[in-house]
């Protein structure tokens, strides 16, 4: 879910209400947030190329929505090889104990 970060560092109210609807409407969604962020932080270097890839694939407009999502994936890997409290790392780590409650207290 490394959209999380991008939203929450434009609106960390905006992000926090993402978190509540999908929650509330996308349980199951949530559910795959919560267990596949942490096995993807370690490899979200490998994500950037291949989000390169398919822009290339791509092409056209379409191509512009894998380029932001290959530039998510970097900004984790550099977050995960130059750790600063209150990065990235912390607010998707965050995101899933956040989640995690949310689904609980539904």
């Amino acid at each position: 879910m490394s959209l999380f970060p991008a939203a929450h560092s434009s609106s960390p109210a905006t992000a926090d209400a993402l978190l509540h609807e999908l929650a509330h409407s996308q349980p199951l969604i949530l559910q795959r947030i919560i267990s596949s962020t942490p096995n993807m932080l370690p490899k979200a270097y490998r994500w950037v190329g291949e989000m390169e890839e398919i822009s290339s694939f791509v092409g056209g407009g379409e191509a512009s929505t894998h380029h932001g999502l290959a530039s998510l994936y970097q900004r984790v890997d550099n977050a995960l090889q130059h750790r600063q409290q209150g990065d990235d790392i912390d607010v998707l780590s965050k995101f899933v104990e956040d989640a995690k409650k949310a689904i609980a207290e539904k």
